[in-house]
């Protein structure tokens, strides 16, 4: 959630987890979801979403991924919604009703919700009103009375976190000043399952478990093997890994109990695209961009280009979509195409610098306003072509491994995904005009980076052997799926 952790830095290898982690990993078949993609549809409403899904079907997307919907404090800012206040469904984007309409309004189009599930912590320091009217305090709540948090200063005292690779302390102290839930503790841990199932009852598909590596890893595991619908259910963890971390905060460890955020590809994605990094992205095919680059296992990773947190820092740690020369949609290509993880497209809005920024809001009622597409600053990247179009693809391709991998210059690579689909992606400020060889068979097909998946004015045309005559331009990319 926080953006201190973010300072901590991205590893060169992780080691991998013990056999008792591999042995429960069993549980969670991480398989079932290959070749799904989520959006992160950041601070978006309910009813929009909502008035969303049907164009999110069309285009492949496989679950929705939406902010906390328990109470919070009140505030404009975004990560207001990251200090609850009860487990009451009502927000800034909408109460219970809303929710559970937009849950069964998505399913009509097979888009299924998943939730960002704050459950390592509570509020801040203070006291207040939370958006849906309940008195709070910090250590003092509806469902988590003083007894519920760890004071890991001793003395009924706690302290902010100051040693990431001290266990003890990433776990019982308190990340920039938030309240810390003790989960070791059995009514700790059974209010935050009874919170998880109350959404699970309103057709809520999986969770996204914000701050999870401040949870040890088998309290959380135990919570989750509660939660009805688990191991059947999508479970992604935001685990963000250190080259000096202890195993037991490793994403690596956490992957036992779904899928893990791998910020190392982020990472690396935004070294080879950004061209003012100097690092070349023929590198990402000609070493098998994945584990062999000290990544977590594929079947593990849930991979992004940039999430909510990681936009806004001011490091530039991963690419934006404020990115020069094309590199954030170019990289979005790379990572919807490739067969590595299953990805994460965050659509978000425009917040000119100010890091604390929240959605555009109603003064009166500090509800979020409602969304409309390219404008008042929602950005809808999920509806950008390159990208939507890419999710399709990606779920054309399915389990279909990388084959046919080929470069141009050292800024040039394609590859294809078996006879399902094809990529050429031109990171270069020259135009590549070559000669292709894809593995789909002869015929007619849409550059669906340019236009529409079926429908387009001038056709690729593969021969019998696979091959095809193309120009990709500067900065820009080729791609056509088996539709």
């Amino acid at each position: 959630m926080a953006a201190a952790v973010l300072a901590t830095p991205v590893p060169a290898q992780f080691v991998y987890e013990s056999k008792s982690n591999i042995a429960a990993r069993a549980t969670y078949d991480h398989s079932a979801f290959q070749g799904a993609t989520l959006v992160q549809m950041f601070e978006w409403p309910y009813e929009s979403i909502a008035a969303e899904c049907e164009m999110l079907g069309k285009a492949g997307y496989a679950h929705v991924q939406i902010s906390p919907p328990m109470e919070h404090i009140k505030g404009s800012q975004w990560w207001t919604s990251y200090q609850p206040v009860s487990y009451k469904l009502s927000s800034k984007r909408g109460n219970a009703e809303q929710l559970s309409n937009m849950v069964k309004t998505c399913r009509l189009s097979n888009v299924k919700i998943i939730v960002d599930a704050v459950i390592n912590h509570m509020t801040g320091g203070g006291s207040g009103t939370g958006i849906a009217g309940t008195n709070w305090s910090k250590y003092n709540y509806p469902e988590h009375p003083p007894s519920a948090f760890h004071y890991c200063a001793g003395n009924g005292k706690a302290k902010n976190i100051a040693d990431y690779n001290n266990i003890k302390e990433v776990q019982e102290c308190e990340l920039v000043g938030l309240s810390d839930l003790d989960t070791s503790q059995s009514s700790v841990s059974k209010a935050i399952q009874n919170y998880l199932n109350s959404l699970v009852d309103l057709g809520i598909a999986g969770f996204r478990v914000d701050a999870a590596k401040h949870i040890d890893q088998q309290q959380l595991g135990n919570i989750l093997k509660n939660v009805r619908g688990y191991p059947g259910i999508f479970v992604t963890q935001e685990t963000i890994g250190g080259g000096g971390d202890p195993q037991a905060l490793r994403p690596t460890t956490y992957a036992a109990n779904g899928h893990v955020h791998e910020f190392g590809a982020a990472h690396n994605l935004r070294d080879h695209f950004d061209r003012s990094v100097g690092k070349e992205i023929q590198w990402l095919v000609k070493s098998k961009f994945g584990q062999s680059w000290g990544l977590v296992e594929s079947r593990f990773a849930n991979v992004f280009i940039a999430n909510h947190d990681t936009e806004r820092d001011s490091s530039s740690s991963t690419l934006t979509s404020r990115s020069a020369n094309n590199a954030y949609v170019l990289a979005s290509i790379f990572m919807l195409g490739w067969d590595y993880g299953v990805p994460t497209i965050l659509s978000g809005y425009d917040f000119n610098g100010n890091f604390d920024a929240g959605a555009p809001q109603d003064a009166n009622t500090g509800l979020t306003n409602k969304v409309e597409c390219f404008k008042n600053g929602f950005r809808c990247e999920h509806r950008w072509q390159a990208i939507s179009n890419m999710v399709y693809l990606r779920k054309v391709a399915g389990k279909e491994a990388v084959s046919n991998t080929a470069t141009g210059n050292a800024h040039q690579i394609a590859f294809g995904r078996g006879k399902r689909a094809f990529v050429a992606i031109n990171n270069d400020s020259a135009a590549w005009i070559s000669t292709f060889k894809s593995g789909l068979p002869a015929g007619k097909y849409c550059n669906i980076i340019l236009g529409d998946i079926r429908d387009c004015s001038n056709p690729i045309t593969v021969a019998g052997d696979g091959s095809f005559q193309a120009t990709v331009n500067a900065f820009d990319a080729l791609a056509f799926v088996a539709a």
